[in-house]
């Protein structure tokens, strides 16, 4: 029978194979090894995902006389719903004769080349494979994949969220987002009456959901204070932990010019408290064999950022405290997570309106929650258990550890951060 086009050839191989074979056409210039490589892979994908649903599948190969084409996929069963066929248009099918001259120069290459040059262009290959898989990880993480549900640490069981700094801001919109996801939700700050109001818009908003407020000065809290917030937890099913509190410079400033004050309410709030508040939180969750703790941290903590060196060494600590208690509690199902936070519209930031570097509350906190355990733009950094999971911010952290020279960076926050004070005591002569 004579075949005249990649339709027939087709229809030609499919006619004569039994219910269930995997069909692989493939142009009469392909090279028995890439025949091969795509023979394996499919016959990896069918044990993979065909045992229950073809079996003993086996493998047709024929060579298509149409002048080049490429197709493979199952042929249907009338009693299954499912096949697939992956079909480059009939203009694409010439693509792996047009990659024929270049397999055939890296053979040449291989060939002719001092053994030094081969081995010198197969390290900058597998460096740049290696890239090439680290960014398609990122993407996909960031912008794809769905991360661990929130069911698995207590959602809609009634477990609650602890969420500290939960007057306003980011706090306020975890402990709002995570009752509209299940959880009873214990606000913690130094205002009863915010917390209130904050409390009362959640129950109202999410009827059925519980809310209760622990009132606590962080800068100032002392070991009964302490202790009085770790009897309240105690009581309590938690199952995720916010530990959002945190403290920055009023403005950029060099460590000899910032107040005394400033710097110890800062390790205070951002070191202290999230050690002591995660030490009362802990026990419960150890017993539970569940939970979720996040901890917010921020670029300045991996990038170091001059003018505001307490606050940045602080969040620093974050980042290292964290890989060492997910660690610690991988053991008991506790999950532990650093989460790298560049600029978001809030008090802290002094940022009023949202922009393609700074989301909103809501947005930030949204891309939180649907991305728990995927490191996304922090994948690949050398920094275990941490995460960039806002989109904008996940791919300036790829930037910045793909470039890998912080030095550069470092320079830009100074002058940055110089340009800030410049403005802030401009503003504050004004007002004087």
């Amino acid at each position: 029978m004579r075949v005249h086009g990649w339709r027939e050839e087709l229809y030609y191989v499919v006619s004569r194979v039994k219910i269930g074979t995997a069909v692989v056409v493939f142009p009469m210039s392909a090279p028995p090894f890439i025949r091969q490589a795509w023979c394996s892979t499919l016959q990896a994908a069918l044990s993979v995902q065909g045992p229950r649903r073809v079996a003993r599948a086996r493998i047709c190969l024929r060579t298509a006389h149409c002048g080049g084409g490429f197709m493979c996929g199952f042929v249907p069963s009338p009693k299954r719903w499912w096949w697939f066929v992956i079909n480059t248009a009939p203009t694409n099918f010439f693509i792996m004769d047009a990659l024929q001259p270049f397999v055939d120069q890296t053979r040449s290459f291989v060939k002719t080349s001092p053994w030094w040059i081969s081995s010198l262009v197969a390290l900058g290959s597998f460096g740049a494979a290696r890239l090439a898989y680290q960014t398609l990880s990122v993407f996909l993480q960031t912008f794809i994949l769905s991360g661990t549900s929130l069911r698995k640490f207590g959602a809609k069981k009634g477990a609650w969220a602890v969420v500290t700094g939960a007057s306003d801001g980011i706090g306020k919109e975890f402990a709002t987002q995570l009752a509209g996801r299940g959880f009873n939700v214990l606000l913690v700050a130094r205002n009863a009456a915010v917390l209130s109001t904050v409390g009362q818009e959640i129950e109202s908003k999410y009827p059925g959901t519980q809310t209760a407020i622990h009132t606590i000065d962080f800068a100032k809290a002392d070991e009964a204070a302490y202790e009085a917030f770790a009897r309240q937890v105690a009581a309590l099913d938690v199952g995720v932990l916010v530990n959002n509190v945190g403290k920055s410079h009023a403005y950029p400033a060099y460590l000899v010019d910032t107040p005394l004050d400033e710097m110890r309410d800062i390790v205070q709030i951002n070191v202290n408290a999230t050690l002591r508040v995660t030490y009362s939180v802990l026990p419960g969750m150890i017993k539970q064999k569940r939970g979720l703790i996040l901890n917010i941290g921020s670029f300045a903590g991996s990038v170091p950022s001059p003018m505001l060196a307490t606050y940045s060494g602080t969040k620093a600590f974050l980042s290292t405290f964290t890989s060492a208690l997910a660690e610690e509690v991988r053991q008991h199902k506790i999950v532990v997570e650093h989460v790298n936070t560049h600029f978001v519209v809030s008090k802290l930031s002094k940022i009023r309106h949202s922009s393609l570097l700074v989301p909103t509350p809501k947005s930030y906190v949204r891309s939180v929650l649907t991305k728990i355990g995927l490191a996304c733009g922090a994948a690949y950094s050398g920094r275990p258990e941490t995460s960039t999971p806002y989109w904008s911010h996940a791919l300036l952290d790829w930037l910045i550890n793909a470039v890998g020279m912080p030095w550069v960076f470092i320079l830009y926050t100074h002058n940055l951060h110089k340009d800030i004070r410049r403005r802030a005591l401009k503003k504050l002569a004004k007002t004087q």
